[in-house]
């Protein structure tokens, strides 16, 4: 069996790659830019989900301590506003009038 440490590189590289990743998906998320304390109207909350990925992508104290649930946050947003997108499409296809065809039969 091989000694774990080896993936130690890879695994950061990768991680650090999709922290990126991450970070340019949440971009076109306006709600991930929304400030906690204007959601939930608490101006003690500080940062947004954007700010909060950006400080796991940076400090590895925030990262160890929060990390896990700050990617789970910021995953959930994309799929949230990807899930959005897709019944605002299908909703269009739904109302749009059907194509004839050219030859009936």
């Amino acid at each position: 069996m091989a000694d774990p440490r080896v993936f130690d590189t890879p695994v950061t590289v990768g991680f650090e790659e999709a922290l990126r990743d991450l970070g340019n998906l949440l971009a076109d998320v306006p709600e991930a830019a929304r400030p906690f304390a204007e959601t939930y109207q608490n101006p003690h909350l500080p940062g947004s989900p954007a700010s909060l990925l950006e400080a796991v992508s940076v400090d590895p104290m925030v990262r160890g301590e929060h990390g896990e649930r700050v990617l789970m946050l910021a995953l959930t947003k994309v799929a949230v506003a990807q899930q959005r997108r897709l019944e605002d499409l299908e909703q269009q296809l739904a109302t749009e009038p059907k194509p004839r065809s050219a030859t009936k039969k």
